[in-house]
């Protein structure tokens, strides 16, 4: 009976160690998986594109299993993990590029989310989708009457030169996440985004460089060049746009 007793104890012991990974520990393991992905991008002699998916896969089962089985550590440690989380903490978004593509970017994100700060969060993946999967790369909060709005800003790299970007807003209601938050008037009506497309080649850009759409959460406004259609992609201008909110959407202001 004893020896029973004994043998239940270090198992709830050793349970307890095995899930007791700090934030550093876990940070490692990301920053370990995404060091794997590296090197077999560049091992193509050996590497398919069978063994990139599977340690793609491997990073989002590393998140929803640190979420269930360490929710502080894993907390602490997703904005070092490359990780983007709202101010109130209710959101959170990890995104990364497959590095299954070519010169057009295949990129994975992973959102999470929570109704309340003690519920627990709900995994939605990107996986498997038809549709062109964007780099979710900045996360703004924004408080209207007591209700917090998430603003995400996002790019797509379709080709060499070719590169998409955007703004698109989220909001957490009824315990579920919306993804269709109208909260920008345009001509055409409310929408939840604002995006465009261009060619980097015609504005001499770097593929790799910074948006060019920016947010400010103190001035509440949103920033972007106005892009001449030249028959194929859009080029950039000198002239911007800017929507900025004036208490219920975001409005474009006359420049």
């Amino acid at each position: 009976m004893k020896l029973r007793i004994c043998l239940l104890l270090f198992c709830c012991f050793f349970n307890s160690r095995l899930f007791a990974q700090t934030a550093k520990e876990i940070e490692a393991d990301f920053m370990k998986s995404f060091d794997k992905l590296n090197y077999l991008r560049a091992d193509t002699s050996t590497t398919s594109i069978d063994k990139l998916i599977y340690a793609n896969s491997k990073i989002e089962e590393k998140l929803k299993y640190y979420t269930q089985k360490a929710p502080s550590a894993m907390a602490q440690a997703f904005v070092k993990c490359g990780g983007l989380v709202s101010d109130d903490g209710l959101m959170r978004i990890l995104s990364w590029d497959t590095l299954t593509g070519g010169t057009e970017h295949s990129f994975e994100n992973v959102i999470q989310y929570r109704s309340t700060p003690t519920a627990n969060f709900i995994t939605i993946s990107s996986e498997n989708q038809s549709k062109y999967v964007y780099n979710y790369d900045k996360l703004y909060t924004l408080n209207v009457n007591g209700k917090n709005y998430y603003l995400v800003t996002y790019y797509g790299i379709f080709d060499l030169y070719i590169r998409g970007e955007g703004i698109r807003v989220f909001s957490i209601e009824n315990g579920k996440l919306n993804a269709q938050a109208k909260l920008i008037k345009t001509q055409k009506g409310l929408t939840n985004k604002l995006y465009y497309t261009y060619d980097q080649q015609e504005n001499n850009l770097d593929v790799m460089g910074d948006a060019t759409l920016t947010y400010n959460s103190k001035l509440k406004t949103i920033t972007f060049p106005v892009v001449i259609d030249n028959g194929e992609e859009g080029k950039l201008t000198d002239n911007f746009i800017t929507y900025k909110f004036t208490g219920q959407y975001f409005e474009k202001v006359k420049p």
